[in-house]
């Protein structure tokens, strides 16, 4: 019998044909030190010969094995740089959230390592579209952040976002700024706080004291004592903070995201959807929901603390920090179809309360007595969204903190994503 050879080449399968008196010499096998040569031998048994060929498939196999292996760890490998800017060239911005869509970093979806400039590990979330991690700047100077895949999946990142159940009833979001809380028989949110207010002066800025003539039968002199009149175009009742797009308890609850850097919750009822979307470091809360939004009532005179009630536009006062009062500021319904600047600010003029922000993300929304305690804010049919802002109290000068965050909400960093050259960069943990 001629003698023959048989081996596996350089793409792992066997040849047809052999050269028999050098073999398959030069495959990815020997390449790696497999002998890839096997001579028939008519004094061995066939079993015997069944058995190499077997073996060498085997080396084959794992051949194309470590090559897979390597080709994962080289994709494990790749990196990216993140430029970050501050589009207003006003406002430093810390821990802000920068979202980079999948599709800029090739498609992949880690897990990641990311570091600053200066080389210190940041926390990041992995969110149904994009990667989300915290970027700290100041106008003019914009940093560069490094993006690398990692075989690594654990984490030990601080969870800055409170999502939780309370009872059977009622669920509370919020971060180290805020909490607010809904009630979902109600379908209302009947608690808001403002957590930078002075300690003893964290106080419920949702007023459900009934008003209705009804509520006040047996002391027809109280809402006259209390200076509480009604507001034109606003129903009676104090409800709480809803929507427009539906009526009754809210009968379905699913926490989207829960950090640790943001969080997002979706509740449902009938003929409508809420989606509240906060991030860990952030003083805002949007609000998405159907026709429009309910505010029956804010904490604001007659009752306390909120005597104060500002417009948000940038071409009225003030242009600048200012110790004088900012004029039209008196808690009263005004003529405003449309927030001035996109938003209004509550808060107290003496004592640190806290403030609100109300943000018209929708300028569609048409708005009924804003400007004082109860209001609306109509949309067309369908979806809109307004953002809850918790700004830091500045006594005359608090609707710079409002449009502070206002500017923030509405023009969020912006990033350019390049590739990386090389991959050596240090982590300082």
């Amino acid at each position: 019998m001629s003698p023959m050879t048989y081996g596996c080449n350089s793409f792992g399968v066997l040849p047809d044909r052999c050269d028999p008196t050098q073999g398959c010499r030069g495959s990815a096998g020997s390449i790696l030190g497999f002998a890839t040569e096997s001579r028939w031998d008519s004094s061995k048994p066939f079993g015997f010969h069944r058995r190499q060929k077997l073996l060498y498939m085997a080396r084959c196999l794992l051949l194309w094995v470590l090559v897979l292996y390597g080709a994962v760890l080289h994709a494990l490998a790749a990196s990216w740089l993140v430029r970050v800017e501050e589009p207003t060239g006003l406002y430093p911005r810390t821990n802000e959230l920068v979202a980079v869509p999948y599709a800029r970093l090739g498609s992949q979806r880690g897990p990641w390592i990311i570091t600053d400039p200066q080389g210190k590990e940041l926390a990041w979330q992995a969110s149904r579209d994009a990667l989300l991690f915290p970027a700290t700047l100041i106008p003019g100077e914009p940093p560069e952040y490094r993006i690398r895949t990692s075989a690594q999946t654990a984490t030990n990142f601080v969870n800055g976002i409170l999502v939780r159940k309370l009872g059977l009833n009622r669920v509370e979001v919020g971060n180290r700024f805020f909490r607010v809380l809904i009630d979902l028989q109600a379908g209302a949110i009947i608690e808001a706080y403002n957590l930078s207010a002075q300690p003893p002066r964290v106080l419920n800025l949702v007023e459900t004291t009934p008003e209705e003539p009804e509520a006040l039968k047996d002391d027809i002199h109280a809402a006259e004592a209390m200076g509480i009149t009604p507001v034109a175009g606003v129903p009676m009742g104090n409800l709480g903070w809803t929507s427009l797009g539906s009526t009754g308890a809210i009968t379905s609850v699913e926490v989207v995201e829960e950090g640790p850097l943001r969080g997002k919750l979706r509740l449902g009822r009938p003929q409508e959807t809420w989606e509240l979307t906060w991030a860990a470091d952030s003083r805002a809360l949007g609000w998405r929901a159907r026709n429009g939004f309910r505010f029956t009532a804010i904490s604001a005179s007659p009752y306390l603390p909120f005597d104060r009630c500002v417009g948000g536009s940038e071409y009225e006062w003030p242009n600048g920090p200012d110790d004088l009062e900012p004029p039209d500021h008196e808690i009263q319904p005004r003529q405003w179809n449309h927030l001035p600047g996109g938003h209004v600010v509550y808060y107290n003029h003496a004592e640190n309360y806290g403030a609100l922000g109300i943000i018209s993300a929708d300028t569609n929304l048409t708005w009924t007595g804003i400007g004082s305690r109860r209001f609306l804010a109509r949309a067309p049919e369908g979806p809109t969204e307004i953002g809850l802002t918790f700004p830091q109290w500045d006594g005359s000068n608090t609707v710079l903190q409002a449009r502070r965050e206002y500017r923030v909400s509405h023009q969020p960093l912006i990033f350019e994503v390049s590739k990386a050259n090389d991959d050596r960069a240090g982590i300082l943990r």
